[in-house]
């Protein structure tokens, strides 16, 4: 099938009342909603750009350099931060890491 071929479908969509789902070709979509959480940084392997959180409950997060909101290199171990939890086929991984520090 080429882009060619779809151009013989009608799409079109409208959003809810409260303007939050669309209705697309008679599909919902809900924007997800992301819950923040509170951990402490366990390690940092700087020269490799990454590190892990353990949470408040004891799981530990694998975060890279990329999902730092601000600078990694001025993270530590031991030092509060709040995440976003994300889905990853290796295990749980933590983005939009901000330091808690004011």
């Amino acid at each position: 099938m080429s882009f060619r071929s779809l151009s013989n479908f009608n799409l079109s969509f409208s959003p809810s009342a409260d303007g939050t789902n669309l209705d697309y070709c008679g599909l919902r979509y809900a924007p997800k909603e992301t819950r923040m959480a509170g951990g402490t940084i366990k390690r940092l392997v700087r020269d490799r750009g990454f590190g892990f959180i353990r949470d408040d409950g004891g799981q530990e997060w694998f975060f890279h350099r990329s999902s730092v909101q601000g600078n990694f290199d001025e993270l530590n171990e031991g030092q509060r931060v709040s995440f976003e939890e994300e889905p990853s086929a290796k295990g749980p991984r933590a983005g939009n890491v901000r330091s808690d520090a004011a």
